[in-house]
């Protein structure tokens, strides 16, 4: 049966779709297996290979499937054949480093053109099914804080719909503590729109656990593992370790990793746009929270956690645009899988971003009409992945604050409502009227779309709508620094007040720090364009600005914040500065 090309980046399905009876037209010569047929949680490398194919073009295409019942137009991705440097004679291998467990088995087929100035594909053979040898295993572990410094939520994906689901943690691996989960996952019919309510876009999101981990000592190194004691429904996890939060005070000394827009990316090509840099991000995170404190990052500084052998405990803050899915569910698995050496052992605090929640459908857009960023998952996949320490009702991963040392951390819903009088803003208005600056000296505003950027996005009317709604209350309680994303850049600002620096910087600093993943970026505003030379002059309240990819970490102890940001080519500084309590 033949199907009539389109571009790549288009519909894939539109690409392949074909009436069920097409499985019967395979050519009788063609075949492609996949090798190993069963893999381990740490050997997940397959070998794709095909032969027979006959007057094999560069067009050719191998597709990928998962789970394998899925209908032959609803292929997760494809990669062509040209990747293997024998394709033109009719046969070939590719190597993928590793496939993920998604709680089902995956297939591929190969897809022949035989006119490639106007290309028609026929699906020449389907490979045997390739499965996990535990596919109901529990994974994705990710811990965040909860209002307690002295508790921990973990939170995992498995098989298992059972009652019988725990963890058990302690500071040696005989662990001795216990904690039963509640589960629960979310179905396509809660969608809303294309891809994610599309069989197309669909994959079953599993059981998604959470965990409290109780009575932890502070900066406390603890072992864990997660799962069930029933092998059947996939049995234990693998031991992690994290180090516990400091306590709540002043006195602590704390360290923080934060970004925004970090994304995935796949070992194939896929219909939507890949966040290549987010694997080296990645690794450059995981080596900075792994160094034992006598060489931390900030070593020089810290009077604390200096061990030859033991990090200090860290935080991590990403800003909104986690894994950008965007209705292709299948990429949060991917993108849960990039993060585990990380959010296995740090806590992992999340802010709702664009494409997250944005829906054409929603209730209330701001300033401008916010499209279908989300591609129709409008926060459902987002919600029920995260558990933040934010209010007991519908908001609680939507704003929200804690105390962390001697920071009070404060998030907002740029895509919710926020404007004076409305829910959000109620709530963001007495949780900053009740910080007591004797226990934490410094406050930390977060928001994923961001109050000022000299992008050429500056000025933007949602970006000028928040600045002018909560820019007075930052200014009445004295918020020492506001971090934003969705500008995939890295960018500091003086401390300021309506785009003017103020004396000795005795305003909030606002660092936009959505350089961690996603490619695309608009241009900085052209400041300069009546010389038309092209360049673009920094604004006067900029005081540093770069497109490198990247993250930023910081510490803070009562007296002083050292803030920097790394790039990802190197590993190397680019900006550091220090703030100041007023």
């Amino acid at each position: 049966y033949n199907i009539q090309t389109m571009h790549h980046s288009t519909y894939l399905g539109i690409l392949i779709a074909v009436l069920s009876t097409l499985l019967l037209c395979v050519a009788a010569d063609v075949e492609i297996s996949v090798y190993p047929p069963v893999l381990t949680a740490t050997n997940r490398s397959v070998t794709i290979s095909w032969s027979g194919v006959v007057n094999a073009t560069d067009k050719d295409r191998v597709l990928i499937y998962a789970p394998s019942s899925k209908s032959v137009e609803d292929a997760i991705g494809y990669f062509y054949v040209t990747e293997s440097p024998t394709y033109a004679q009719g046969y070939g291998s590719v190597v993928f480093p590793f496939l993920v467990n998604m709680r089902s088995d995956y297939i591929f087929r190969i897809a022949t053109c035989r006119n490639v100035t106007n290309c028609t594909y026929t699906i020449a053979a389907t490979s045997n099914t390739v499965q996990f040898d535990n596919p109901y295993a529990p994974s994705h572990p990710h811990l965040a804080l909860t209002q307690d410094p002295s508790s921990l939520v973990l939170m995992w994906v498995s098989g298992d719909n059972s009652s019988l689901s725990f963890v058990e943690y302690g500071t040696d691996k005989s662990f001795g503590a216990t904690s039963n989960s509640t589960f629960m996952t979310y179905g396509m019919s809660q969608m809303c729109d294309s891809p994610a309510n599309s069989t197309h876009g669909w994959i079953d999101p599993g059981f998604i656990h959470t965990a409290f981990l109780t009575g932890l000592s502070p900066a406390t190194t603890y072992h864990y593992r997660f799962g069930s004691s029933d092998e059947s429904t996939g049995g234990m996890s693998e031991t992690f370790s994290f180090i516990s939060p400091p306590k709540n005070s002043p006195h602590e000394e704390i360290y923080v990793v934060a970004f925004g827009d970090l994304g995935v990316s796949v070992p194939f090509e896929i219909e939507s746009d890949q966040q290549y840099p987010a694997e080296q991000t990645m690794h450059w995170i995981d080596q900075t929270v792994n160094l034992p404190g006598a060489v931390s990052p900030f070593h020089h500084i810290a009077k604390h956690h200096k061990s030859e052998t033991t990090p200090p405990p860290w935080l991590l803050v990403h800003i909104g645009d986690i894994s950008y899915a965007r209705g292709y569910a299948f990429l949060w698995d991917w993108w849960f899988d990039l993060i585990k050496p990380v959010s296995s052992q740090v806590p992992w605090m999340v802010c709702i971003g664009n494409h997250e929640y944005d829906y054409t459908a929603m209730t209330w857009k701001g300033a401008d009409d916010y499209g279908n960023d989300s591609g129709g998952e409008c926060g459902i996949p987002y919600n029920s992945r995260f558990h933040m320490p934010g209010p007991d009702n519908y908001a609680r991963n939507l704003w929200y604050s804690y105390d962390y040392g001697p920071v009070h951390f404060i998030f907002m819903s740029t895509e919710h409502k926020f404007v004076a009088g409305s829910d959000q803003f109620l709530w963001i208005l007495n949780d900053l009227a009740s910080v007591d600056r004797t226990k934490t000296p410094f406050i930390i505003f977060s928001g994923h779309r961001p109050a000022y950027t000299s992008s050429d996005h500056q000025g933007d009317t949602e970006y000028e709508l928040i600045r002018a709604t909560y820019e007075p209350l930052w200014t009445k309680y004295k918020v020492n620094l506001c971090m934003w994303g969705h500008v995939h850049a890295y960018e500091r600002t003086c401390g300021m007040e309506d785009y003017t620096c103020l004396p000795d910087d005795k305003g909030p600093v606002h660092v936009v720090i959505g350089m961690a993943g996603n490619q695309y970026q608009v241009p900085w505003a052209m400041w300069d364009s009546k010389t038309g030379s092209g360049h673009s002059i920094q604004p006067p309240w900029v005081i540093f600005r770069t497109q490198n990819y990247g993250f930023t970490r910081f510490f803070a102890n009562s007296t002083h914040l050292n803030f920097q940001f790394l790039g990802d080519m190197r590993g190397e500084l680019h900006d550091d500065f220090w703030l100041t309590p007023y």
